[in-house]
């Protein structure tokens, strides 16, 4: 039943192509459906065949591209005898296995969604990853400059003063010393300066 649906959502589409189980199963559907609305009434009979013609048509020109035929093969069924006898031979052979493949379900557009999908997936999460390293590298660069701006022996001196030193906490809860007068350059969002800034405030 699936195929005989597929078929009539399909009924504009004569480029493309149908498997030999899609063809078929849409016949058999169409025969007993046929013969159910012969068995009604001949008018609805009548409208069944109007509805039915296109999509039948278009399904049976795509079984011919399965093949590897162009859909004007169809014509031949016009010829006495061998006409009708050689296009169901061709509607009876199984089509390109290539063929085939696209045919059930657009399973290959499928495939290369997913394979899209996956490859944009490993992009985002390739550059969420480069973002964090740099959000991560980030403090360590500014404390890097921040030491290139101070000189080395201004931190923690030992011989120096206490009232001449402010002791600051870091993010992760080591403590440091640094002189107030480098503290004062330092930016604001620095500890060092928050605490100078907090005794000079007191």
């Amino acid at each position: 039943m699936d195929n005989f649906i597929v078929v009539l959502k399909k009924y504009s589409d004569f480029e493309s192509s149908s498997s030999r189980k899609e063809y078929w199963m849409f016949v058999l559907f169409n025969i007993v459906f046929s013969s159910l609305a012969a068995i009604i009434s001949p008018k609805i009979s009548m409208f069944y065949s109007l509805f039915i013609f296109i999509p039948a048509l278009a399904v049976t020109v795509r079984r011919l591209h399965d093949v590897g035929k162009s859909g004007w093969m169809l014509l031949i069924i016009f010829i006495p005898l061998i006409g009708p006898i050689w296009l169901l031979y061709l509607l009876l052979q199984k089509g390109d296995s290539l063929n085939e493949f696209f045919a059930n379900d657009n399973s290959y557009a499928q495939t290369e969604k997913q394979q899209e999908q996956r490859s944009e997936e490993k992009k985002s999460c390739c550059s969420n990853e480069e973002e964090e390293v740099k959000k991560d590298s980030e403090p360590l660069q500014q404390e890097e400059k921040i030491q290139e701006q101070v000189k080395p022996n201004s931190f923690e001196d030992v011989d120096s003063k206490d009232d001449e030193m402010i002791e600051y906490k870091l993010d992760d809860g080591t403590i440091k010393k640094i002189k107030k007068i480098h503290a004062a350059i330092l930016p604001k969002s620095h500890p060092a300066r928050i605490a100078f800034d907090e005794i000079n405030s007191n």
